[in-house]
């Protein structure tokens, strides 16, 4: 009963005329004119080819050999290392114990004091 009376005659008279009325001609009329037309040729004659000779060759040549040779051992035995071992140490044991006893007591109460 379900599918007779409910499945039935929504497929038939609400989804059939639906897809055969509205959405086939929208596709058929708008969609696959846009697509053939319009974004296939722009895919096929500018940007395929813009990503084939120019991307690329121009990651592959260019931007992957600077990061390899050139950025990732700076950065692996200069920075990582120079952060390590200096900046974090100069702030944990310098910066932060002479703001948290030094500064901080001196000038909480002066805001204090402007503040009341």
């Amino acid at each position: 009963p379900m599918v007779t009376h409910i499945l039935v005659p929504i497929v038939t008279h609400i989804l059939v005329p639906m897809v055969t009325h509205i959405l086939a001609p929208i596709v058929t009329h708008i969609l696959a004119p846009i697509v053939t037309h319009i974004l296939a040729p722009i895919v096929t004659h500018i940007l395929a080819p813009i990503v084939t000779h120019i991307l690329v060759p121009m990651v592959t040549h260019i931007l992957a050999p600077i990061v390899t040779h050139i950025l990732a051992p700076i950065v692996t035995h200069i920075l990582v290392p120079m952060v390590t071992h200096i900046l974090v140490p100069i702030v944990t044991h310098i910066l932060v114990p002479m703001v948290t006893h030094i500064l901080a007591p001196i000038v909480t109460p002066a805001v204090m004091a402007t503040l009341r």
